[in-house]
């Protein structure tokens, strides 16, 4: 065979694979394609919407959340803090109660001695809140870490009593024991 003939021969038959291909290609394009859908449970369009906070659970969460919050902040300080945890806290307290933490305050005497204590509140109990009372009571369980200037760590457990008022649609605390 010649070299002009082996050419013509591969050029055919290259052309022959490539009309075999387009006709392979046709036939899966023009395959039906088998589809399987999968239904989904009708779904109703209905949220569910969370229940309104009533009244009464509104002043729950407030007396808890102003009691939890002063406890904390009243019981942890350190002593080289000039009572900045209980100033902080004056817009939360009775006009009678800021006048007795002002006259503690005046009347303390500095400690050389590093001391500082750390509070967490372990839960709120609300002692006796009724819708539209303006008084309650809570009962403030706690966990109180004291570092002395030894470093040396105590853990103790107390629980503070703590009576609230209303004034002006907000909760202040009145008297911490």
């Amino acid at each position: 065979m010649e070299k002009k003939q082996k050419i013509i021969l591969i050029s055919l038959l290259s052309v022959l694979v490539i009309i075999i291909l387009l006709i392979i290609l046709n036939f899966l394009k023009n395959v039906p394609k088998v589809s399987v859908q999968t239904t989904k449970p009708e779904q109703k369009n209905e949220e569910i919407a969370p229940k309104p906070i009533t009244q009464i659970q509104n002043e729950r969460i407030q007396l808890t959340n102003t009691a939890r919050g002063f406890v904390e902040m009243y019981g942890t300080y350190t002593n080289t803090n000039d009572f900045s945890n209980i100033k902080d806290l004056y817009p939360f307290m009775t006009d009678s109660l800021i006048n007795k933490f002002k006259n503690i305050i005046s009347a303390y005497k500095r400690s050389d001695n590093y001391y500082s204590k750390t509070t967490q509140v372990l839960s709120v109990n609300l002692l006796s809140y009724k819708n539209g009372d303006t008084k309650t009571t809570a009962t403030v369980p706690v966990v109180e870490k004291i570092v002395d200037s030894t470093y040396k760590e105590n853990i103790n457990k107390k629980t503070y009593t703590v009576s609230l008022v209303k004034e002006e649609d907000k909760w202040k605390v009145n008297e911490i024991k």
